[in-house]
């Protein structure tokens, strides 16, 4: 009797690659779910798969299961995807990044201009603490396979450079994304001494570690409002659930409708995922 075929999944970038239970397994685990839980879930959507799938749809498959059992833990597994969904604008990004460093104890300005040496700069995120001073350039993307490679890794450095010599002599300076920075990018970066944050890198320290450290869910991963509502919610500034959480009654000021069963669907989903930033790690 043949053996039947290796189940394989299609990447976002195109590429076709085996599907690894394993992989989707550690996911499941890194995000909180219970072994059996995760067990289960795999089993699942490994019986529900089709040939070549893509990553997205097992993604999807796996968090509408998740959902049903364990809100919060389909919460985190969705970080990724939300954050993919902060656009179009990289503000919201900016945001985000800005709350990670505030949550490192360091105070937090965005968009200024500051001299450089040799001409002027608009600093995506700037932190100051114990009497240091560092700036950020934000990479957003909307789309997973979009990475960032030397040539930004080469423009960030440039600008670092200039500003380390201007009047105000920044610190240091650093490069943050929400995909992934090429090896090139990230061999670069760490030798002209920028910091170089993407999805997963630093290995413990990458923008999936530290925003789930610190608790810092955006409005974009809720599950009980419609997209233009969480459209509205970054349009006016509010990117974290925790803000969110904090003065609910800015719903009440966005320009969208929201009907009153909406409106207390939204509500309960914060009060049970309040857990997830109120016994964050510092």
């Amino acid at each position: 009797m043949t053996a039947p075929a290796p189940l394989e999944v299609t990447k976002a970038s195109g590429e076709r690659e085996p599907f690894s239970a394993e992989k989707l397994t550690r996911s499941l685990l890194a995000a909180g779910a219970e072994p059996e839980l995760a067990r289960r879930v795999v089993e699942r959507v490994t019986q529900r798969m089709e040939p070549a799938a893509t990553t997205r749809r097992i993604y999807r498959d796996a968090f509408r299961l998740l959902h049903r059992e364990v809100g919060q833990v389909a919460t985190r597994y969705s970080l990724k995807q939300a954050i993919l969904r902060l656009g179009p604008t990289g503000y919201p990004f900016e945001r985000l990044w800005g709350s990670v460093l505030e949550a490192e104890g360091y105070t937090v300005t965005y968009n200024r201009v500051v001299p450089g040496r040799c001409v002027s700069h608009e600093v995506d995120v700037e932190a100051q603490g114990g009497g240091q001073t560092f700036g950020y350039e934000c990479k957003y993307h909307s789309r997973k396979g979009r990475n960032s490679d030397l040539k930004v890794a080469l423009y960030v450095g440039g600008r670092a450079q200039d500003l380390r010599e201007g009047p105000e002599r920044f610190t240091g300076f650093g490069l943050v994304t929400n995909t992934r920075l090429t090896s090139d990018a990230l061999t670069y970066g760490r030798c002209a001494g920028l910091r170089m944050v993407d999805w997963g890198n630093p290995v413990g320290h990458g923008l999936k570690d530290l925003v789930e450290r610190h608790g810092l869910l955006p409005v974009s991963c809720l599950v009980s409002i419609r997209k233009e509502v969480k459209l509205a919610l970054l349009e006016a500034g509010i990117v974290l659930c925790r803000d969110l959480a904090a003065d609910p009654d800015r719903i009440d000021t966005l320009d969208v409708e929201l009907r009153p069963s909406a409106r207390r669907d939204l509500i309960r989903e914060l009060e049970s995922l309040e857990p997830i930033w109120s016994i964050a790690r510092p």
